[in-house]
């Protein structure tokens, strides 16, 4: 439970050099990191969002990568079109 400071402890938080936030739940991802950051201020975290609004609060709270795998999913889906017409 990444919102448990005991289970982040126990998962060596406090030494990690990074997290990952996958959780679909915003609220989740932003408890989680500001715990972890707590923990470990060096410590590196991405996470996902669901929606674009998302973006600037997560960067608020410290988030280093942010990904909307639809979003990626979508350019990866768009390049293989593109390199496909080429042919």
């Amino acid at each position: 439970d990444p919102l448990n400071i005991e289970a982040l402890e126990n998962a060596n938080i406090k030494s990690a050099a990074a997290l990952l936030l996958l959780n679909d739940d915003i609220v989740k991802n932003t408890l989680a990191a500001l715990t972890a950051k707590r923990i470990n201020n060096k410590i590196r975290i991405a996470s996902r969002i669901k929606r674009v609004d998302e973006l600037a609060k997560m960067k608020r709270v410290g988030i280093n990568y942010i990904v909307m795998p639809e979003v990626a999913i979508g350019d990866e889906l768009g390049n293989f079109l593109l390199r496909h017409m080429k042919k």
